[in-house]
């Protein structure tokens, strides 16, 4: 008799957070692929993450084509769009504060990140710290209750992004830390 293996298709398909941003700014990549075990993300500037939903920041303005390559052990998906990168005059003025309502607030002293959860905010949240290439450092769930202190990030110097996904979203700011 013969056999015939069923071959497990694969279609890359993601949305991006902002297909206009300005330099310094982080850019979230939501996957949205099926069928693949494996990821491979080109941002256009030489970075590559094989992260499944990265964040990435772009260091100068310009136009920059981001390609998915998601695959599985028989077949190979692929997804590009582009990004537009705007010179940011306040690049490396402070910390961006500012979310709606201020449901949730990020901000770093020292060693430490501070994360101030609001009152619309409940249940778990899941928070990341990446560095400015957009590898991920480190990854936690706490309870989105009052403030919560991450007393583990980076052991380096210098700037980072911190997102927080909670049920009402994600949020995401830049942070200054020194040790």
């Amino acid at each position: 008799s013969i056999r015939i293996a069923e071959v497990a298709h694969v279609t890359a398909d993601y949305e991006v957070s902002a297909v206009v941003a300005k330099e310094n700014e982080p850019v979230s990549f939501i996957n949205h692929s099926s069928g693949a075990l494996r990821f491979e993300w080109h941002f256009g500037d030489g970075n590559i993450s094989s992260e499944a939903n990265p964040v990435h920041a772009y260091m100068l303005p310009g136009e920059y084509k981001v390609t998915l390559l998601a695959e599985n052990d028989d077949c190979t998906g692929s997804k590009t769009c582009a990004i537009t990168v705007l010179k940011n005059d306040n690049a490396f003025l402070g910390i961006d504060e500012s979310n709606e309502n201020n449901a949730v607030k990020i901000y770093g002293y020292e060693s430490r990140v501070y994360i101030e959860f609001g009152e619309k905010i409940s249940g778990s949240a899941v928070i990341d710290i990446f560095n400015v290439l957009g590898k991920r450092l480190v990854e936690t769930n706490v309870p989105a209750v009052a403030t919560h202190i991450l007393e583990s990030p980076p052991s380096e110097s210098g700037c980072f992004f911190i997102r927080v996904l909670t049920e009402k979203g994600n949020f995401i700011r830049k942070v200054l830390l020194s040790h």
